[in-house]
């Protein structure tokens, strides 16, 4: 038992050092939640891509992609906004809003066994978030060089570290004031689900869930708030005492 104690207070240092270090540094960590996501598995139709990548994982209404084109794009559920674990916005087709997903990313044959498969293709693969109606209408452009996905007899989930898109501008509109640190890691992770035998207009089958996207955002006043900064302080540094006793390119299908 005071073994255990002492673990979970080495730990509660080191997630106290971590807050106090990302304030010190000026960043907090952001978010955005995607429900709705819905992606189609079929052929890969990309001439410069299909050779060794002959599947294609891709936004359902639109095997095309990475352009900005609205109609390249799929509606989604909605975009949900975080900024240090804070909901501080969201745009929701629901209610009338403009969301929508543009994903592109060839792949191996999938074993949908429970194994994972990874696809690399650097600088190539489309993460694309579009808010406007316009062209272009990127909200958020990602590209990434490598997938790890997991397959399984009625699911996908995919990994993978992601950068901004250089050649995609405008890119980042800063909605709610969020805009990823393009110095910092960035995440995109999603998991979607065959729920009925839908399919797209080639006969691909749907796959529908949501996907997250994490980072951090650069900031002169990312200082977390008052109660939490003391709270974790004075945690960490009586935890402390206590343990001493005893954490490219973005190209298209069409390229």
């Amino acid at each position: 038992m005071v073994r255990h104690i002492c673990r979970v207070g080495v730990l509660a240092v080191v997630a106290g050092i971590a807050l106090a270090a990302e304030a010190a540094a000026g960043v907090v960590p952001i978010e955005i939640d995607i429900t709705g996501l819905s992606l189609a598995y079929g052929d890969n139709q990309s001439t410069s891509s299909s050779g060794s990548l002959p599947k294609l994982l891709y936004d359902s209404h639109n095997r095309d992609g990475g352009t900005g084109k609205p109609d390249q794009a799929t509606n989604v559920g909605s975009f949900a906004f975080y900024s240090n674990g804070v909901m501080v916005g969201k745009v929701d087709t629901n209610q009338g809003d403009f969301a929508r997903a543009d994903v592109w990313i060839p792949t191996p044959p999938l074993p949908f066994d429970g194994t994972t498969t990874t696809s690399n293709l650097p600088g190539r693969f489309v993460f694309d978030l579009l808010l406007v109606n316009a062209i272009p209408g990127w909200g958020l452009a990602l590209t990434e060089d490598q997938w790890a996905l997991r397959s399984d007899s009625t699911t996908i989930a995919g990994d993978a570290s992601a950068v901004l898109c250089s050649t995609c501008q405008p890119n980042q509109a800063a909605i709610f004031g969020l805009v990823f640190d393009p110095t910092r890691p960035i995440h995109v992770s999603f998991t979607v689900t065959r729920a009925d035998d839908s399919t797209d207009a080639l006969g691909a089958p749907i796959y529908v869930g949501s996907a997250k996207i994490t980072g951090m955002m650069a900031t002169s006043s990312a200082i977390p708030e008052p109660a939490s900064a003391v709270l974790a302080i004075l945690g960490a540094a009586g935890l402390l005492g206590f343990a001493g006793v005893g954490r490219s390119l973005c190209l298209g299908a069409s390229s």
